[in-house]
């Protein structure tokens, strides 16, 4: 375990001692919590907020006092948490076959303390800030049967198979539109709201969001820097830009956004190589791609062009399988970084992809 900092020890010395009790903050000891205080916000990286840190009148004085109480309640959260992991490894060694869930739980709590941290030094501002670099512009007009007919023409020999899943698909969204989208109580789902929280930031883009409004990991993320495409008619008013359109065909200008999203999409668009070219000119230089693919064992590669290609299922046309998969988007995008949750017959994986 890393060392604990003198600034960050000392801090919570200070804390413990002079602010379980009395708040009536004395001279000397508001001096020290405010040294302490800046040296530990520089440490952070917050260097702004710490360079602003003044004692001469009252209201500086509350202010000091809130940044301490919302630290205080970060060490807690901290504290917790790391306890959680604690149990999970002690766990371990008194049921050695409980080795997979424990890693997987371990795995999903160390992303809600990293996204939980990412949360909370995060404002509409640095966000903004982050947009500002995009060459993005509202998506070009078009309407939905127009998008429909465009893709037919990409591929018209396997267009009518891809529909047909399509409309699997959409049959089987109509009949439990709960169960088809992420959401608490699925492990994964927040585990993959988490990863987006650490990654994203700046304007977004989420293909395939879902007709029920904002998708769950993008909840708490300022709206007017979402923008997303769903196939199926959306049923909820939304407060983000919306168009009803395929990943194939990205109505935004070249380098519009700071990071894309696809949430288990990817296995569900008619030309694969067409989408991942799309994604990777909307990123800036740079930008980040955020994906979650199920990894199916004994996926081939996907050719949409095959005479004889013929669905593997009532929903797709492929599987993902990493193996291919990693190679495959070598030419477009380099992983930064992978996690991966097995399962019994697949694998979850989560990937943050920079444009090459």
């Amino acid at each position: 375990m890393a060392k604990e900092s003198t600034a960050l020890a000392s801090f919570k010395n200070l804390v413990k001692t002079n602010l379980s009790g009395n708040r009536e903050f004395q001279k000397e000891q508001f001096s020290q919590i405010n040294t302490l205080l800046q040296s530990l916000l520089a440490e952070l990286g917050d260097e702004e907020a710490a360079n602003h840190l003044y004692t001469k009148n009252e209201e500086q004085k509350q202010t000091i006092a809130a940044a301490l109480d919302n630290i205080r309640g970060r060490l807690d959260n901290l504290d917790n948490a790391l306890l959680n992991i604690s149990a999970m490894v002690a766990a371990l060694y008194e049921h050695p076959t409980t080795l997979e869930s424990a890693t997987r739980e371990a795995a999903l709590q160390s992303l809600s303390i990293a996204a939980m941290i990412r949360r909370q030094d995060m404002s509409t501002d640095r966000t903004a800030k982050h947009a500002a670099t995009t060459h993005y512009s509202k998506a070009t007009k078009g309407d939905y049967e127009t998008r429909l007919k465009n893709l037919e023409k990409r591929i018209p020999q396997t267009f009518s198979k891809w529909q047909k899943l399509f409309e699997n698909g959409k049959a089987a969204y109509e009949a439990n539109p709960k169960g088809s989208l992420a959401q608490w109580g699925d492990i994964h789902a927040e585990g993959f709201r988490n990863f987006c929280s650490i990654n994203m930031s700046g304007r977004v883009l989420d293909i395939g969001s879902g007709p029920r409004g904002k998708p769950f990991y993008l909840q708490g993320y300022p709206s007017e820097f979402i923008s997303t495409i769903e196939p199926l008619e959306v049923e909820a008013e939304v407060d983000f830009e919306l168009v009803r359109a395929f990943n194939e065909d990205l109505p935004w200008p070249d380098k519009s956004f700071n990071a894309v999203i696809n949430s288990t999409s990817l296995d569900h668009v008619l030309d694969l190589d067409k989408s991942l070219k799309e994604t990777h000119r909307v990123l800036v230089d740079g930008g980040k791609f955020i994906v979650w693919i199920g990894s199916i064992p004994g996926g081939v590669v996907y050719d949409p062009h095959n005479p004889d290609l013929e669905p593997i299922d009532e929903f797709h046309l492929f599987h993902i399988e990493k193996s291919w998969f990693e190679p495959y988007l070598d030419k477009w995008f380099r992983i930064e970084e992978k996690i991966e949750f097995p399962n019994a017959s697949f694998t979850h994986v989560f990937y943050v992809f920079s444009k090459r």
